[in-house]
């Protein structure tokens, strides 16, 4: 049982780290800019794998991609350590797999659209830090300027029920339950 339940989490963070990738390469260059998987995986499926190791693996993974597709800039500081507190704050809180759908998805679109709009903010103050004036009217024109993207990142939360339902299907494992029958009685079938 436990080797099951070990496969199917093997297999559903495979599945995540793929959807990232596919994200970091076809969405973000050839498709939707903004639109993102990155933060629905890390929170949704760092919920149903209560695993450290997933999340660093992830985030790992996009730094590589952005170095090899776009080099380095100094904002993606500012992106990789947004993607971490996300994880840090919203993805750690474990799903029940007993609960029912629709309270895990409720959870679910609460805790990506707090780390939405938490990674936007904080990348923001990164903007604000490394290309506008150090005043407040700086500030204020980096927060208008990220409207847009806050919009676009809020897309996002259209990938949460199918990521959800995806986790629920595959965390799914049959338990054996016992049931109490009594010692020495015998049922007999009349025809």
């Amino acid at each position: 049982m436990k080797n099951q339940i070990y496969q199917r989490i093997t297999a559903l963070l495979t599945v995540a780290l793929i959807l990232v990738i596919f994200n970091k390469i076809v969405l973000s260059r050839w498709g939707l800019p903004n639109v993102e998987l990155i933060i629905p995986v890390l929170v949704i499926f760092g919920c149903y794998s209560n695993c450290w190791k997933f999340s660093m693996l992830t985030i790992l993974s996009v730094a590589v991609l952005d170095i090899l597709l776009w080099g380095f800039h100094p904002i993606y500081l500012f992106t990789w350590s947004g993607f971490a507190f996300c994880w840090y704050f919203w993805g750690r809180n474990a799903f029940d797999p007993f609960s029912s759908t629709r309270r895990i998805l409720k959870r679910a679109s609460i805790s990506v659209l707090a780390s939405i709009l938490f990674f936007d903010l904080y990348t923001a103050i990164g903007c604000w830090l490394l290309w506008y004036p150090k005043t407040l009217s700086g500030l204020v024109a980096t927060y208008v300027a990220q409207v847009p993207f806050t919009l676009y990142h809020l897309l996002s939360l259209g990938f949460v029920p199918p990521l959800v339902l995806l986790g629920k299907k595959i965390s799914r494992v049959p338990i054996a339950v016992p049931v109490a029958v009594r010692v020495g009685t015998c049922r007999r079938v009349s025809r």
